[in-house]
């Protein structure tokens, strides 16, 4: 089991990102499975144009503020 099937990663998580994308915000995964990630690659839910994969957490919180000190603060 791991915790996502297809019907999730399609009527869900593809959702999102589309959404999101609509919106110009970018989505980060994080902590993440391989399983988890390779099922999100193969519905496309995970992509270079609007979606980023950090493996850790305290990392993809660090990159999400540098993200927002360079497009609102510098």
């Amino acid at each position: 089991m791991i915790g996502v099937d297809a019907t999730a990663a399609r009527s869900c998580f593809l959702m999102l990102t589309q959404l999101m994308k609509a919106a110009r915000v970018t989505v980060v995964f994080t902590s993440m499975s391989e399983e988890v990630e390779a099922l999100f690659r193969a519905h496309a839910v995970i992509n270079a144009q609007t979606t980023v994969v950090i493996p850790y957490l305290d990392d993809a919180l660090e990159w999400c503020e540098e993200e927002i000190l360079l497009r609102y603060v510098l």
